[in-house]
C-alpha cells in the first residue's frame, strides 16, 4: 500500500506479532482447552518452533547480506537477490488468492453475526488501530523521530485480518474452531472495506 519502503516497518511488526501470537496468543487459547485436568497437574506443551517460521526465518538468513560489505558485491549474492525480489513481488497477488480462496471454501454466507463476533470485530477494527494510534502519537510527543510511513504502516497493520492460522490452534487445543473460522473469514472479508476508511483518517 506504501510500496518498498514500508517494507522494513511491516517486517518489524510481523515479527514482533508472530512471537506475541506464539507465546502470548497460544497461552491464552491453550489455558481454555477442555482436554486439560488442571487439577492432575496437567500442562499443556507447546511448540516453539512456531516461534521462527519460514518468513522469519528469511530475514535471519538474510541479515549478512545486508551488513556484511564482501556478501553486498559478491555477484552470486546479487543474482540470488535480483531472484528473489522478483519471487517477493509475487507475495500480495498470491495473498489477494489465498483470501479469494478462503472466501470460495468457506463462503461470505457462511459468516454469522453474533454478539461475540461484533465483539471481535469492534476489538480488531476499531481498538486495536486506535491503541496503536494512542502508541504512535505518545512516542511522538515524547520525541521518538518516527517516519510518517512507518507509523502509518503500524497502524494499517494493526488492523489486518485475524491469521489464518487461528482455526487450527483452536483446533489443536479443542477449543471453538467453527468461532475461529468465522472470525478468519469475517476479518478478511471486512478489510477490504476497513483499509481505505483508515487510509482516508490517516490523511486527515
Amino acid at each position: 500500500m506504501f510500496g518498498q519502503i514500508s517494507v522494513p516497518y511491516l517486517l518489524v511488526y510481523y515479527i514482533v506479532n508472530t512471537i506475541i501470537i506464539w507465546t502470548l496468543g497460544v497461552w491464552v487459547i491453550a489455558a481454555d482447552d477442555p482436554t486439560i485436568d488442571k487439577k492432575k497437574g496437567q500442562k499443556v506443551k507447546f511448540d516453539l518452533s512456531h516461534l521462527i517460521p519460514a518468513p522469519l526465518w528469511g530475514f535471519i538468513v538474510a541479515l549478512p547480506f545486508i551488513y556484511i560489505p564482501w556478501l553486498k558485491t559478491h555477484l552470486l549474492v546479487n543474482f540470488v537477490s535480483m531472484t528473489l525480489t522478483d519471487i517477493g513481488g509475487l507475495v500480495t497477488p498470491l495473498s489477494l488468492i489465498y483470501i479469494g480462496i478462503i472466501l470460495k471454501q468457506f463462503g461470505i454466507s457462511s459468516i454469522k453475526i453474533d454478539f461475540h463476533l461484533i465483539l471481535t470485530l469492534i476489538g480488531r477494527f476499531i481498538i486495536s488501530p486506535v491503541i496503536m494510534a494512542v502508541i504512535v502519537f505518545a512516542g511522538l510527543k515524547m520525541g521518538i523521530q518516527m517516519n510518517g510511513i512507518f507509523h502509518k504502516t503500524l497502524i494499517i497493520q494493526a488492523a489486518t485480518p485475524t491469521l489464518a492460522v487461528l482455526p487450527i490452534l483452536a483446533s489443536n487445543y479443542h477449543s471453538d474452531v467453527k468461532f475461529a473460522t468465522n472470525v478468519v473469514v469475517a476479518t478478511s472479508t471486512l478489510f477490504i472495506v476497513v483499509v481505505p476508511v483508515i487510509m482516508v483518517l490517516q490523511s486527515i
